[in-house]
């Protein structure tokens, strides 16, 4: 899988076939620019320091983006999102704002 960012917001989701033919797998659109985009697991994770984190989730093939709370920092491991990405949309009392 290969994922790119361009424009203002917009994901690219993509694979390979064994012999080299591409698969798009969809193209998603965050609503801001993207800053980070990285995989946990089977999700892809687009992050905006402006506040949108969008996930696409491979086993259910669904893209989910939502505002938080600027965005002022994230593990690249995946440590620190891997709770949020499998409870979005959060309850608005899981943020603490």
């Amino acid at each position: 899988m290969v994922a790119v960012s361009y424009g203002q917001g917009t994901v690219r989701l993509m694979g390979f076939t064994e012999e080299g033919s591409r698969v798009d797998v969809g193209t998603f659109v965050l609503g801001a620019p993207v800053d980070r985009l990285f995989f946990i697991g089977t999700q892809l994770v687009a992050l905006s320091s402006s506040g949108r984190i969008g996930v696409w989730n491979s086993m259910t093939q669904i893209w989910q983006a939502q505002e938080l709370a600027a965005i002022t920092s994230h593990d690249t491991a995946g440590t620190v999102l891997s709770g949020f990405v499998l409870k979005l949309p959060l309850p608005i009392y899981y943020l603490n704002l």
